[in-house]
């Protein structure tokens, strides 16, 4: 677009560019600003809560369809796996007022840890799943730092502890989540999978 600078003086005309090309570079830059604080907002604004951001891990890698079968790229003891040991630490985080991804923090999963009362072999199995699962929400880009990697894996372990998931804890994990105000989608998706006592109803 062509501009008159009004003027036949060539340093007047110089004066009067220099002070345009100031102007415009000025409203570039307030242009850019607004710009990358409209992104960031967006950013924050899409970023889902610990439970969404479950659902869509989850999702990822399979779901059980109306037929009750499971399809999916995992096998169905993984995903299942990955499934109940997610489900404590919503139940958890729910319980202490927790619902945004950003606030899972280490130190919450510390205060997670000793609330898991099973053995070493265990714990070293629902870590590697707490692991996985904020690796996929940095992929995401929902977080900067996976906070379950800075939690030290368990050592000197015992060879003939017990592997998740008993009988037991699946059953207290059911009726936790049967009480809660979502419970009714959890049980439902429960006795469809086969991942808790659906049968005794």
């Amino acid at each position: 677009m062509r501009q008159s600078l009004h003027t036949r003086s060539q340093q007047i005309a110089d004066r009067r560019l220099a002070d345009l090309v100031r102007a415009l570079d000025a409203k570039l830059l307030a242009q850019e600003a607004a710009d990358a604080v409209s992104e960031s907002t967006g950013q924050l604004q899409a970023r889902p809560t610990l439970s969404v951001a479950v659902k869509r891990f989850l999702k990822s890698g399979g779901e059980i369809d109306e037929h009750g079968k499971f399809r999916g790229d995992l096998q169905f003891s993984t995903w299942r796996k990955y499934r109940c040991g997610l489900n404590f630490l919503e139940l958890f985080c729910k319980d202490r007022g927790i619902s945004e991804l950003p606030d899972v923090t280490h130190e919450v999963l510390e205060d997670f840890r000793p609330t898991r009362r099973i053995g070493q072999i265990a714990w070293k199995v629902e870590l590697q799943t707490l692991r996985t699962f904020f690796d996929y929400c940095m992929s995401q880009k929902w977080i900067t730092s996976n906070p379950a990697k800075e939690m030290k894996s368990p050592r000197n372990i015992k060879p003939n502890e017990v592997v998740p998931y008993t009988l037991n804890e699946e059953s207290r994990s059911w009726w936790r989540a049967r009480a809660s105000a979502a419970g009714a989608i959890r049980v439902a998706a429960f006795r469809m999978s086969g991942c808790g006592p659906g049968r005794w109803f």
